[in-house]
């Protein structure tokens, strides 16, 4: 099942900047914004800002499957951050999405919604 998602894109601007956020839903559907970017970069020479990336999930080695990827895009600064939020790491306390953004990023938040948004 394909559904078209006409509101779910990257800004026209490029130099918008952007934290994509996947709350435990998962990341997938981002992978299309951080690889048209790489494309803008490589075939276009267009350098937008490195986006961040924001998601939860249950475990790391069960869950974390685009790890080598977003190693890959931050190298390329593609991505400028990836922040993983683990729910149910062994060993570790419960760490979730919201907890990354009020903690690492409240001023990222705060500037994209109050001022670049």
């Amino acid at each position: 099942f394909v559904r078209s998602a006409s509101n779910f894109h990257l800004p026209e601007n490029l130099s918008k900047p952007c934290i994509l956020i996947g709350p435990g839903s998962g990341i997938a559907p981002f992978r299309s914004f951080w690889q048209q970017r790489l494309y803008d970069l490589e075939k276009k020479g267009i350098k937008a800002p490195g986006m961040i990336l924001v998601f939860g999930c249950r475990q790391s080695n069960m869950d974390h499957i685009y790890k080598e990827e977003t190693k890959e895009m931050k190298k390329k600064g593609v991505l400028k951050e990836v922040y993983t939020a683990f729910s149910r790491e062994p060993g570790k306390p419960k760490t979730y999405v919201q907890d990354i953004l009020c903690k690492e990023l409240e001023d990222d938040v705060h500037r994209l919604l109050h001022e670049d948004g």
